[in-house]
């Protein structure tokens, strides 16, 4: 079959994830002559599924031109009746997507029309964390894995800010021990926050790097350098005092009450005060003006 010709073919579920539905179309995404992205959806979702796959191959080429992808990445995108998702997978009901194991399971629900662009951006983030577990060999942690999904997916969701505001004035800063994986398990009152936290941390960390630096350390914990080492080496600062001066950072975060001195301290990042100097731009090939750019398409 030549190079971007349309496959589809019937799949059974090998999965207990999967459950019993019998019968799953299972549709390369692009024109990948590796077949690295493929999309499975049952029946009922064929309208669904058929209607976003060309946008499904945009994204992930975009986010490749990020953090690239080597040969080897393969993933499955997977829709799935929602009340089957919540019941297989046991996941909170506020979940409305998973990545596990290169696939990607995306709840459905078929008594609504749904609302396309979330449908999207919850594939574009767990894209994110599919690419991001493949270059890293699965030693990404988790809150750089859960920042750097949010910051590519799309426009900042209104409520992370504040979540963290107010939840560093009542609770401090949470620990990164309990940032290290998925937030599934988190007691629910602290999700927001460590989703917005992680999100800051990203940002605080990465906005003024190049996606070559970070891709630079993603094959350093590929290649199990120690993360202490690979992190001063390519970010140019101890881990240690990262964490000093994010604490810091958090806390005016917090205590702040001029709205625009909030906003301010968001967008700063660690070479800014270790250099003193507030007011410095974007490169123009960063990770956060890519960011800009991939939210605005």
């Amino acid at each position: 079959m030549t190079t971007g010709a349309v496959l589809v073919g019937i799949v059974f579920a090998h999965s207990v994830a999967f459950g019993e539905e019998a019968q799953l179309t299972y549709v390369p995404i692009g024109s990948q002559s590796e077949k690295s992205l493929h999309l499975i959806f049952p029946d009922k979702f064929r309208k669904t599924a058929y209607g976003m796959r060309g946008r499904i191959d945009d994204e992930f080429r975009a986010l490749t031109e990020v953090l690239d992808a080597d040969e080897g990445f393969q993933a499955q995108i997977r829709l799935m009746e929602a009340s089957s998702f919540y019941e297989r997978m046991q996941v909170p009901t506020w979940t409305n997507a998973i990545y596990l194991n290169s696939r990607i399971i995306i709840p459905v629900d078929t008594s609504s029309t749904g609302d396309t662009a979330e449908l999207q951006r919850a594939i574009r983030h767990e894209l994110v964390h599919a690419i991001v577990d493949h270059q890293t060999s699965g030693s990404c942690p988790g809150w750089l894995d859960e920042g750097l999904a949010q910051l590519l997916e799309g426009p900042e969701h209104p409520v992370l800010r504040q979540a963290l505001r107010k939840w560093v004035l009542e609770e401090g800063a949470i620990p990164f021990d309990l940032l290290q994986n998925g937030f599934t398990k988190l007691p629910r009152a602290m999700v927001p926050a460590a989703y917005a936290q992680s999100l800051y941390t990203t940002k605080f960390l990465l906005s003024h790097q190049t996606p070559e630096t970070l891709r630079a350390f993603f094959d350093d914990l590929r290649n199990n350098v120690p993360f202490s080492i690979a992190f001063e080496e390519r970010f140019d600062i101890s881990f240690e005092r990262f964490e000093e001066l994010l604490a810091l950072q958090l806390k005016r975060l917090a205590l702040e009450v001029d709205e625009r001195e909030v906003s301010k301290i968001w967008g700063l990042t660690y070479q800014d005060l270790r250099e003193r100097n507030t007011g410095y731009g974007q490169q123009k090939a960063s990770i956060s003006a890519q960011a800009v750019t991939w939210g605005e398409k």
